[in-house]
């Protein structure tokens, strides 16, 4: 192997001879070599930390951030982790973090660098890495630094925020009423079922191409005007019961017109007209405190059943449009629609 080494570094090698050993092992180049023989025993760790050889001279040419590596203990995988990730190893150091969280952050370093973005304490940090999952909703979300803190304060109030899909301005407003949100989190949560429910149950039949295109689009928009409507009316002191009312048909009728329902003159078409009359009845009776569940017996075959099988248990088993209209009917007269 002849690496033509000047003077200084063939005495180098020749003080060093196994440095200069586990030198002719290798296919470094001369540049290299010279960096070993300059300073053996980066070289030395390097090795032993089993590093390959496109690391070895990573680590011989970025000798501090090498140091560094070595300080916090990290194996081989995440150590050349951090040499591919320089940025989020220095922020990440800059906190003294456990090892742990280390090998967190180098294991998933686009995530990563937006947390190290959020400029956060080293504990909130920490919390971060701990709960990654919540850490994505937060970035996804783009809370403010005081709202990210109260989520990583109460992760469990947090989950349950992020559960109904609220937006950035409501996931704060509940953030910043944790103890009441948590009261109405069980009434929340049922009226986003029923609005899931709903969709299921319209969604399941025919629409034709335009139709079944425009409720894809609008019924998102619908559910969330819908859950807006219910959290501002259930966190708020004036429960006067003709503003929900109004709200949510409101948004029941925007969704018919933009959908293109409203005009669906077929039997089907009038009985998903019935369908969201019905739920926007029983929404806002829910949201009022009274039972959602209208002349069925509680048995344990029925508490087991969905929303949608004891409102409209008629509409999976009848044959035609004209007698599910006519069976809706009763239904309809019983929860005033």
């Amino acid at each position: 192997m002849s690496l033509g080494l000047d003077k200084k570094h063939t005495q180098q090698a020749l003080d060093n001879p196994k440095i200069f050993q586990e030198i002719t092992r290798s296919s470094l180049d001369k540049s290299h070599v010279q960096k070993v023989l300059d300073n053996p025993e980066i070289f030395e760790k390097a090795i032993q930390l089993g590093l390959d050889e496109t690391y070895t001279e990573k680590a011989l040419i970025s000798t501090t951030l090498f140091e560094k590596i070595v300080r916090v203990g990290l194996d081989k995988s995440h150590a050349q982790k951090a040499f591919d990730n320089p940025l989020v190893f220095t922020k990440i150091n800059r906190l003294k973090l456990d090892k742990n969280t280390f090998q967190t952050a180098l294991d998933n370093p686009q995530l990563s660098k937006k947390i190290t973005r959020l400029c956060l304490n080293k504990d909130y940090t920490r919390k971060e890495f701990n709960h990654l999952q919540a850490a994505e909703k937060i970035i996804t979300l783009d809370l403010n630094k005081e709202h990210i803190e109260k989520a990583l304060d109460n992760l469990s109030t947090f989950e349950k925020i992020t559960s109904l899909g609220l937006s950035k301005e409501y996931t704060e407003k509940a953030l910043n009423n944790s103890t009441q949100f948590t009261q109405k989190y069980q009434l929340l949560e049922t009226i986003k079922n029923k609005t899931e429910e709903t969709y299921n149950l319209i969604h399941m039949r025919s629409l034709g191409k335009n139709r079944k295109t425009g409720l894809e689009n609008h019924y998102p928009v619908y559910k969330a005007k819908v859950m807006q409507s219910s959290f501002d009316f259930s966190m708020s002191g004036n429960q006067d019961p003709e503003i929900i009312k109004a709200q949510l048909a409101e948004h029941e009728a925007t969704l018919l017109s933009d959908s293109g329902l409203e005009n669906d003159h077929s039997g089907f078409g009038k009985l998903r007209r019935v369908v969201m009359r019905c739920t926007s009845n029983l929404i806002a009776n829910i949201c009022l405190g009274i039972g959602a569940i209208v002349g069925h017996n509680r048995s344990k075959y029925n508490a087991n059943m969905s929303n949608t099988d004891k409102f409209f248990p008629f509409y999976s088993q009848t044959t035609s449009a004209f007698e599910m209209t006519e069976s809706t009917r009763d239904l309809c007269q019983t929860l005033s629609c």
